[in-house]
């Protein structure tokens, strides 16, 4: 199911029974993009290529989002199976805010598909004693110019971000378990490593999303970690188990930059598709790490330090 979300969001090339799996030119864009903010248009692109996410935005961009009951009817007119529409519409809402369609006014979030996450839609301020309808007509955004920093930030050079003999920054993806995050930045800085974990560094001046992918850059390594953050129900009433875009992008980015020098946190239960049995996995149960996981981590980055250091 990885790959086939990874497909489904235009990412990469090839799913699960095929014999290989690339990164499309939208996915290269989104993890090595070769102008400024390119990743992060890449990844604005990506949320909307599912047909019922890009749909739904579609319908309420420049509206308010819709209440929750609202919100679900119009899904299953979407088709989208009645029994899993809270889920899909959890997942739309929670993509729709990373990429920075979501703007908050007044207490109110509204969709903005022109928007970036760092400008302002101020809606009419007229006052009114009527509340306003739930299908109300959209709104026209007035976007505030972003102020831009004088100061550009440095070039990362290839050398200091592809090998980690050199480069000590490893790239922790921070996913919902804290206990566990806790557990790999305390392992990490004790083999001599610096844990780089972005949601902790987050700025008011730099999106989420961008945030992520320039500290990826910044990096010699990385683990990623996969759990199952979403299930959902086939049309035959089996499970299935759902990854979050960002999560895709991370795996995407870590292949691309860190080559091999990456590590795949499993939860247990999780099955990973054929394409990417091969990459170095470490796999967990529960809410912390135990003695094994914990020793293969610690292996896998001397390994890794010891292979750049040969190069």
């Amino acid at each position: 199911m990885l790959t086939g979300a990874a497909v489904a969001y235009g990412l990469t090339d090839g799913a699960a029974q095929g014999e290989t799996i690339g990164l499309t030119a939208l996915g290269r864009r989104a993890v090595a993009p070769t102008s400024e903010g390119d990743d992060r248009n890449a990844l604005r692109e990506a949320v909307l290529q599912p047909r019922a996410v890009r749909q739904f935005l579609e319908k309420y961009d420049g509206s308010k989002v819709p209440s929750r009951s609202i919100a679900l009817n119009v899904l299953e007119e979407m088709n989208v199976p009645a029994e899993v529409t809270g889920k899909a519409l959890d997942m739309i809402l929670e993509n729709a805010a990373a990429a920075g369609f979501l703007q908050d006014i007044n207490g109110q979030q509204y969709v903005n598909l022109d928007g970036t996450g760092r400008t302002t839609v101020t809606p009419d301020t007229t006052e009114s004693s009527a509340p306003p309808a739930e299908d109300a007509a959209p709104l026209t955004p007035r976007v505030a110019t972003p102020v831009e920093s004088p100061i550009p930030p440095a070039p990362i050079s290839p050398a200091q971000t592809n090998s980690i003999a050199n480069n000590k920054r490893v790239f922790v993806s921070h996913g919902k378990n804290s206990d566990i995050v806790a557990q790999i930045k305390e392992l990490l800085t004790f083999g001599g490593f610096e844990p780089i974990v972005s949601v902790e560094k987050e700025s008011v001046s730099k999106p989420v999303p961008d945030k992520v992918m320039d500290d990826m850059r910044s990096c010699g390594a990385g683990i990623v970690h996969v759990g199952s953050e979403t299930r959902l129900l086939d049309d035959k009433g089996g499970e299935v188990k759902m990854l979050n875009s960002n999560v895709l992008i991370e795996i995407g980015g870590a292949m691309a930059l860190y080559k091999r020098n990456f590590i795949l946190l499993v939860e247990k239960g999780v099955t990973l598709p054929s394409n990417l049995q091969g990459l170095y996995e470490v796999r967990y149960e529960g809410a912390t790490l135990d003695y094994e996981a914990t020793m293969k981590l610690l292996k896998a980055f001397n390994e890794f330090k010891q292979a750049s250091a040969a190069e």
